[in-house]
């Protein structure tokens, strides 16, 4: 039998400070109806991962992004470095950076931002949110936005930031 859901209604979670409404996990994710020029950030460490890592994550987000129509795809954008790399030793991230600096890319889809340094990320993620017009970053795992209204990456303290992400990923592995 179907649970029907109400936008008023928590859909999981059991803290009653967290809003799980239809409504705001819908404003925690990129407008599908505004035109986006997308690119997919991946860094990841070659001795690990499965042999067709790379082409079954390209295929997974080419069959994603081709759900939305306003969305128009730029480029991958691959490095391959320790967890521990510095943001400015990474150089598709370099480019990347580049291209959303002259306008190629306005949104950035990244699987997770646990790859990187906390605090260099969210450094760079503010940066992005500054130009104009502002370059969005959306981390898939955590379900985290930069550009949305409540977005962590808004807060004023990095500090505050960093801990909420950390409460965040901890909510999710229990």
């Amino acid at each position: 039998m179907e649970q029907e859901v109400n936008e008023s209604e928590p859909i999981s979670g059991d803290s009653p400070t967290e809003d799980y409404s239809v409504e705001s996990l819908y404003k925690r994710f990129p407008n599908p109806l505004q035109h986006y020029k997308v690119a997919v950030y991946v860094k990841y460490q070659l001795n690990c991962l499965q042999p067709d890592y790379l082409r079954n994550l390209k295929s997974d987000y080419d069959e994603m992004l081709s759900r939305y129509e306003n969305w128009e795809f730029v480029d991958y954008y691959v490095d391959t470095a320790p967890q521990s790399a510095s943001l400015s030793d990474l150089e598709s991230w370099i480019r990347l950076v580049s291209d959303c600096e002259s306008g190629k890319v306005d949104l950035i889809l990244i699987a997770n931002a646990f790859a990187f340094d906390i605090g260099e990320l969210y450094l760079c993620v503010r940066f992005l949110a500054s130009l104009q017009p502002p370059v969005g970053v959306f981390f898939e795992e955590q379900n985290l936005f930069s550009l949305a209204p409540d977005s962590l990456f808004l807060a004023h303290d990095s500090v505050e930031f960093e801990s909420n992400l950390i409460l965040q990923n901890r909510r999710k592995k229990t």
